[in-house]
């Protein structure tokens, strides 16, 4: 009872020092304790438990959600049980201390048992969360794999059903991002492909096209692939092997830095030192103390060096561990040909087979295996553990198959072949809109014609767009093969133009004019002018002298101005195939082809002299008139230049009489009849004796074909307006004068006359009965 009456006493009395000593003892720095002053202090065993459950989980504080500050309350007690004893002399002083009072022998030993107390406990608890907190950093780690794992293409299967490893990769996929199919990123391709001329950066432009397909990463993956096949030295299987080789190390640089990154935003990468090796090498052994764990090997640092293509790094980390190394000298020799850039494949020219000699017999881990099989061995080591993504899968195949000497060519062949007959599914599974999950390893193994076939048929429009982008900028002679290219890149030109073509030919044009055959190319050109009916956009405007103006034209854009009016030429003949003669007509005139317009325009004007449809006879009367009025009256302009160029002055004398014949039918239906007999006489289509009947029957023969098609029906119609004429002239109230008899005798004997030239020209049955019928009642 003395004794705890004292140490409550105590405990009062130097509350302040003991709280001081403590926090001192738990920080390690200066505390401002004017803040803590005034505050009072639990008792001691409630005081020893909160401040280490404040210790606890400020450590704890670098893993939320982790309950981190608990410890053992019963060790507590059992050690403040110990100041009933008698205290131990200190190390090295046999002398027992002698205490002046029970309260300073009470506070001597309370101040032990809590610096006891609180040195072990804090350094249980620091090695408790160290070791949590590791295994919560590879639980992340783990986590943030998966992720980049299964955004492309979920869980894939490699090597058919008999070997039931699942590779997966690295490039995040479809599945969980953004669609591409809105119309402002199909506009962005189309409006980089406007851009595309023979003076325009492969470069630039694959970078621009990454740009905007940001929110697609196998799809930015794959135009890295192309800009690393575009910037290859040779296009060669051997050479596009290299080119993949450097783009699947800077890929995984790429994801490795980034991991590093990330972790070290998250206060992950402070307890790492790897300041041993030159910063290259520096940062893959921090992803590898992140991934693998803080225990990993120097093999696995090397390993994930070579992974990346950096025979450098690999030589320095083996360098820091173990000059003496068996395996040095292979990496020595191949770090003299790695360039500035990083990369080993990038500059490798010299590509000896495998150095070759014994494997070792025993291997600290995977990583040491592989390394060995990679630098002296002829194992490949696809099969190996430490070979988790599609990608490390390709990567090493490549790797094995471009040091195979003289067989390295069937060794790259049979990559694609064993991916090409695993086919989608295989790689799919049940997600059959994850296109890329088998996109990606075809393109990385060469077979770049079933890739992008895969991808346009598997995924509609938006892998149609993909495709078809990525097919231009593939070498089409040495990428996809010559002659499959052509039918393989035109079936997709054509498939993606009519899609951008529906409501803007000029973005449809682009594609088309990049169709390899060129039969093909303008036939398709000429179906885009005439379906799209867009003239003035493709063809450009007609000038007041008939000259075209083609400088905003899209076709002036990719072709000279004389294959331009070709175009238009051909258009206006598939127009009139379709029995569009005024699309016809339109594009002649576009194309400035005056002889073709004006033989068309006669034969449109020929065909309605009789038809019923008087708005349609109008519109086009009126048409032919203003462009009779413009060219061919008062003033020279390049239509008629070019028609008398041409020595086609006949059909110009043919369109201004069927004006003339228009105008006698025209007045005909309107039962003009005094006004429409003037215009035959004009023209002499009608005999006013006998001798010019002959004369007629003989001008018949050199009559141009429209005029001889069209003359039956103005025989008929002269005949219709002698009828008429005599009938009124007939019931006139003074029809007893001698001048209108004389008027009904002309009239009868020119209805004669014009039955005797119809008899003579042998005209159609029906017409010749209908004239004879009318000369009949004429009496």
């Amino acid at each position: 009872e003395i004794v705890l009456v004292s140490v409550s006493t105590l405990h009062n009395n130097n509350q302040e020092d003991i709280r001081k000593q403590k926090l001192l003892n738990m920080t390690g720095s200066k505390v401002d304790f004017s803040i803590l002053a005034a505050s009072s202090l639990p008792s001691v065993d409630g005081e020893v438990n909160a401040n280490m459950a404040s210790v606890g989980n400020s450590i704890g504080s670098f893993l939320p959600g982790q309950p981190y500050g608990s410890f053992d309350e019963n060790r507590i007690r059992e050690l403040s049980a110990s100041l009933h004893t008698t205290p131990k002399p200190e190390p090295g002083n046999t002398a027992s201390k002698t205490y002046r009072s029970i309260q300073e022998l009470i506070q001597e030993r309370r101040r032990t048992i809590l610096n006891d107390l609180y040195t072990n406990e804090f350094e249980n608890t620091r090695q408790r969360c160290d070791k949590i907190h590791e295994n919560r950093m590879k639980e992340l780690w783990e986590t943030e794999k998966s992720l980049y794992m299964k955004e492309i293409v979920g869980d894939r299967r490699l090597g058919g059903s008999s070997e039931l490893t699942k590779y997966k990769s690295m490039t995040p996929g479809m599945s969980s991002l953004l669609s591409i199919q809105s119309s402002h990123v199909v506009m962005d391709h189309v409006d980089l492909i406007k851009q595309w001329n023979q003076h325009s950066d492969f470069a630039s432009m694959i970078e621009t096209f990454k740009k905007i397909s940001v929110q697609h990463p196998a799809y930015v993956a794959a135009w890295n692939l192309v800009e690393r096949l575009n910037m290859g030295k040779s296009k060669s299987p051997m050479g596009k092997a290299l080119s993949t080789l450097s783009h699947l190390g800077r890929q995984f640089h790429y994801h490795l830095s980034n991991r590093v990154r990330s972790a070290s935003m998250n206060g992950q990468t402070k307890q790492i030192d790897a300041s041993k090796y030159p910063r290259n090498a520096r940062l893959v052994a921090t992803f590898v103390s992140l991934s693998v764990g803080s225990q990993a090997s120097k093999w696995a640092t090397i390993y994930y060096c070579l992974r990346c293509g950096d025979f450098v790094s690999a030589r320095d980390v083996l360098i820091a561990h173990d000059r003496g190394h068996m395996l040095m000298g292979a990496l020595d020799m191949y770090s003299k040909q790695q360039g500035p850039k990083g990369c080993f494949w990038d500059e490798a020219t010299n590509l000896a087979e495998n150095i070759g000699g014994e494997m070792a017999y025993t291997y600290q881990d995977d990583f040491e295996k592989a390394c060995w099989s990679l630098l002296k061995g002829n194992e490949e080591i696809t099969s190996y553990p430490v070979v988790e993504t599609i990608e490390d899968f390709i990567y090493f195949s490549l790797w094995h198959a471009i040091f195979g000497g003289d067989r390295a060519d069937e060794a790259l062949a049979s990559v694609g072949e064993k991916i090409r007959n695993l086919g989608p599914s295989h790689f799919q599974g049940q997600d059959s809109t994850d296109c890329w999950s088998y996109v990606t390893p075809l393109l990385l193994s060469q077979q770049y014609r079933s890739a992008i076939s895969h991808l346009a048929n598997a995924n509609a429009k938006e892998g149609l767009l993909q495709a078809t982008h990525l097919c231009l900028f593939l070498d089409p002679a040495n990428d996809l093969g010559v002659t499959s290219s052509q039918n393989l890149a035109s079936s997709l030109l054509i498939k993606f133009a009519a899609y951008v073509g529906q409501e803007n030919a000029s973005s449809a044009l682009p594609y088309l004019v990049r169709i390899p055959d060129y039969d093909l190319k303008r036939q398709k050109i000429i179906e885009l002018i005439v379906d799209s009916k867009q003239f003035s956009e493709l063809g450009g405007d007609i000038s007041v002298d008939g000259v075209r103006q083609g400088k905003r034209a899209s076709l002036d854009k990719y072709f000279p101005p004389k294959e331009v009016c070709d175009l238009l030429d051909d258009a206006s003949q598939l127009a009139y195939e379709r029995n569009n003669t005024a699309d016809a007509l339109l594009l002649l005139n576009l194309a400035e082809r005056y002889v073709g317009l004006l033989s068309l325009l006669n034969k449109k004007l020929s065909s309605l002299l009789i038809t019923d449809n008087v708005e349609e006879k109008q519109f086009w009367f009126n048409q032919s008139m203003e462009f009779n009025n413009w060219h061919f009256n008062s003033r020279r302009t390049h239509a008629s230049e070019v028609l008398e160029a041409s020595n086609r002055g006949d059909l110009i004398n043919v369109f201004k009489t069927l004006l003339k014949l228009s105008d006698f039918f025209n007045k005909l239906l309107h039962h003009d009849f005094e006004h429409a007999l003037p215009i035959l006489e004009e023209l002499y289509f009608i005999p006013r004796s006998n001798d010019e009947v002959t004369a007629r029957a003989e001008s018949y023969d050199s009559m141009d074909q429209v005029l001889q098609e069209v003359f039956p029906h103005v025989m008929l119609g002269a005949m219709q307006v002698m009828y008429q004429l005599f009938q009124r002239t007939k019931h006139r109230q003074d029809n007893n004068n001698i001048n209108t008899l004389d008027s009904l005798n002309r009239l009868k004997g020119r209805a004669a006359l014009l039955n005797s030239l119809s008899g003579m020209l042998n005209l159609p049955y029906d017409i010749q009965s209908q004239m004879t019928n009318m000369e009949a009642q004429m009496v």
